[in-house]
């Protein structure tokens, strides 16, 4: 299978996560949906075309009949319902946005775009999830070597990989092993919800543990589901993003002064 990720996918993976708070002062909005603080200083902003853009639904890049020890029926009803419910929920909420009139409160503001914030991460999450399924689970190449060096073994790094997913158990989340930009070296994380992860990183490999992901096949049987899991990876796309995040670590100054030793 030929990987699919470009450089432009791996900037929208990497997440630049930042607190954000209500303003308190009343707000104001043009045509357009440009917001301006009200007030003696307020000024005129040149009006924009606003969203709602026409995402896509990707196709799921493997045949779902091929993969050991997920039916068909969970992968198509993860692809349709999850990935393709968050898709179709980011351009509601993006129409929604762009209808905001002058009179609505901050509050309306900011829980839509919260909500736009965990369509639009879902929906990568998920693209990217399903790009790392459908190969031999066979660990190789560039990113085999890196997993030693910093893990000690591959076989430490996937116990700790796995003993993360189960902790999520019943709940909901993401297992990530990603490409650190800020100090140019690979982390894990578990997030707790789609508008979670890591900030200045770049997922090389994902694993939903949310219930939808594992529940028809598995029940409440969460380890064998990531036990399947990892019998489906595709380290070939995993060895693509890596290849492709080192690069985007070259060609960019994070601007920290601090740095890992």
């Amino acid at each position: 299978m030929k990987p699919t990720s470009t450089r432009r996918e791996l900037f929208q993976s990497a997440a630049l996560v930042g607190g954000a708070a209500m303003a308190t002062q009343t707000l104001s909005f043009l045509p357009g949906g440009i917001a301006l603080a009200a007030g003696p200083e307020a000024k005129e902003l040149p009006k924009i075309e606003r969203f709602p853009r026409n995402y896509v639904i990707k196709p799921l890049p493997f045949n779902p009949d091929n993969l050991k020890g997920l039916s068909s029926k969970l992968l198509q009803s993860h692809h349709e319902n999850n990935y393709g419910g968050a898709v179709k929920n980011l351009m509601k909420v993006e129409a929604e946005i762009a209808q905001i009139g002058p009179d609505a409160p901050a509050y309306v503001l900011t829980g839509l775009k919260t909500n736009e914030h965990g369509f639009r991460n879902s929906m990568i999450l998920h693209e990217q999830y399903f790009d790392n399924l459908g190969g031999s689970g066979k660990i190789q190449g560039k990113v085999e070597k890196l997993i030693s060096d910093a893990w000690g073994s591959v076989a430490r790094f996937e116990s700790e990989f796995k003993t993360a997913g189960l902790g999520v158990g019943g709940g909901t989340g993401w297992v990530l092993l990603s490409w650190d930009l800020r100090t140019a070296q690979p982390i894990m994380s578990v997030t707790g919800h789609n508008n979670q992860s890591a900030a200045l990183s770049v997922p090389l490999l994902l694993m939903d543990v949310y219930e939808h992901a594992y529940a028809i096949d598995f029940g409440a049987k969460l380890k064998d589901y990531i036990e399947s899991f990892f019998a489906n990876i595709n380290w070939e796309m995993v060895n693509k993003r890596l290849e492709l995040a080192q690069e985007v670590s070259k060609s960019i100054e994070i601007g920290s002064s601090t740095q890992a030793t």
